[in-house]
């Protein structure tokens, strides 16, 4: 399906909250294979919605006790900008 003149993704809401679930599901798949985190053995997200429409996630990772981050050190190795 492509966009015709003077439409924005706004126009199709269902298309975009579809393809955004799918990106999710593949960043988190991914995530864990790479092992960018190390050994995450949880996580929590929500979706959220801006005022256009367009979604974006909250993600909380959840790591095993011996991983635990406790200095600002790092937690700054650890945030993606």
């Amino acid at each position: 399906m492509e966009l015709k003149p003077n439409q924005t993704a706004s126009n199709y809401p269902d298309l975009v909250a579809h393809v955004f679930q799918m990106m999710v599901k593949v960043f988190l798949k991914e995530m864990a294979k790479i092992g960018w985190f190390a050994n995450v053995i949880g996580n929590i997200w929500i979706r959220e919605y801006q005022k256009r429409g367009l979604p974006h996630i909250h993600l909380l990772l959840i790591f095993p006790l011996e991983q635990k981050v406790s200095t600002t050190e790092d937690i700054n190795c650890l945030v993606l900008v």
